[in-house]
């Protein structure tokens, strides 16, 4: 049995399928300041940044940041 589950700070790649049939884990794109991130069926990846960072890819320091969701393209 296949499992779908990638290790925390990796999120799964359906499109590339050179590791299994249902794709590989791919590290996130959030600077490991992520709480999770997870692919989206329009191809982004969707990062839950860690309560203290926010931008893009969870590279900004903010005070209000908490846990904010930010969309980006691979």
């Amino acid at each position: 049995v296949l499992s779908q589950l990638c290790a925390p700070g990796y999120y799964r790649d359906s499109n590339d399928r050179s590791a299994s049939l249902l794709g590989s884990c791919t590290r996130c794109p959030c600077n490991n300041h992520e709480e999770s991130c997870s692919a989206t069926p329009d191809g982004r990846v969707s990062c839950s940044c860690q309560s203290g960072y926010t931008g893009r890819y969870c590279n900004s320091v903010g005070e209000a940041a908490g846990n904010a969701k930010r969309m980006i393209k691979e």
